[in-house]
């Protein structure tokens, strides 16, 4: 039944080709995304000096409010920075991964602290041939994003390794709400967040990362849908043999 659904699901996929990066596209959409928490912490930090100067009763108050959205501001800014420094490293480590998957669990889960609250099964039959560092910057960004955008905060997820023809295939299942097939594309883009800033922390850079390494070794990354299942499985596939 499982591979029946699987068959009928939705799928967005991204190639190599399709994948190639867009100079300009990307500092177009870079400079847009820095602007505004660039603006609201100059803007924060003019309020902060007038609430000092007028000196009322209420400004303690206000300066404190002011303050936490600054620090938020910039904590956001902080994180976009950070995603687009991971973004950069992809390839730059030769350390190659030796298949010891519970150190990658346990390296990928001292970073997500979400990840305590959902049950982990795993089926893990081949090991992909990428560097180590690549390959736990991909399990943190696709975890980071199911466990973040859960709506109960807590569930399962699903993570396994196969080796279908000349192809190692790594699987992400989680019981989410998934995504809608007609948004299925903006998921993928660079930048591109399904839901507001102010419910869910993020920048819309975890697939791109992902993607970013499976193009990396000339490999794809594809999100299945369906109707007739919970959630959505993401699948990331590389050569069995390393490109040199």
């Amino acid at each position: 039944m499982r591979n029946t659904q699987l068959e009928a699901a939705h799928t967005q996929t991204l190639s190599a080709n399709s994948g190639r990066d867009d100079l300009g596209q990307i500092l177009g959409r870079l400079s847009h995304d820095l602007k505004a928490p660039v603006r609201a912490i100059d803007e924060l930090a003019s309020w902060i000096e007038e609430e000092f100067e007028e000196g009322d009763s209420t400004s303690s108050t206000a300066i404190a409010e002011y303050i936490k959205l600054l620090k938020s501001r910039s904590n956001r800014l902080a994180t976009l920075v950070n995603s687009l420094s991971v973004f950069a490293r992809v390839g730059l480590s030769e350390r190659p991964f030796e298949g010891k998957w519970d150190d990658l669990l346990e390296q990928v889960s001292a970073r997500l602290p979400l990840l305590n609250d959902f049950e982990i099964m795993t089926d893990f039959q081949a090991t992909p041939s990428i560097a180590q560092q690549d390959l736990v910057v991909l399990f943190e960004v696709l975890l980071s994003n199911a466990t973040k955008h859960h709506p109960s905060g807590h569930g399962s997820l699903q993570l396994s390794s196969r080796v279908d023809g000349s192809i190692c295939i790594l699987a992400f299942q989680d019981d989410g709400l998934g995504i809608a097939a007609d948004r299925l594309g903006q998921a993928i883009e660079m930048f591109g967040t399904l839901e507001r800033q102010d419910l869910v922390e993020g920048n819309g850079m975890g697939l791109s990362i992902a993607n970013r390494i499976a193009n990396h070794y000339r490999g794809g990354l594809s999100i299945h849908h369906s109707d007739v299942m919970t959630g959505c499985e993401i699948r990331v596939w590389f050569p069995t043999e390393r490109p040199m």
